[in-house]
């Protein structure tokens, strides 16, 4: 199951892990359009977060978004109206 857990102030990140003999790329990021974690394999979402059926020596590819959290976005709707 892919659930990153970020710290609140890092908007993105990218990391590479190895798996069962296969190479995962993921790609996580904030997203306001995401109630909850997303992941996104080959242009769907993955049930419940879960990468199945991972094969030695295969590349995956992912990207996660992530929810902006309450707190984040009070901070940054305060910072744009005192800039």
């Amino acid at each position: 199951m892919i659930r990153p857990n970020f710290p609140s102030h890092w908007d993105k990140a990218s990391v590479i892990r190895y798996f069962r003999g296969a190479k995962i790329f993921a790609d996580i990021s904030r997203n306001a359009d995401v109630k909850d974690v997303t992941v996104i394999f080959e242009g769907k979402p993955l049930e419940g977060g879960l990468l199945t059926d991972i094969c030695e020596g295969r590349d995956y590819r992912l990207s996660v978004l992530l929810p902006f959290c309450a707190k984040l976005n009070h901070e940054i709707n305060n910072k744009r109206t005192v800039d």
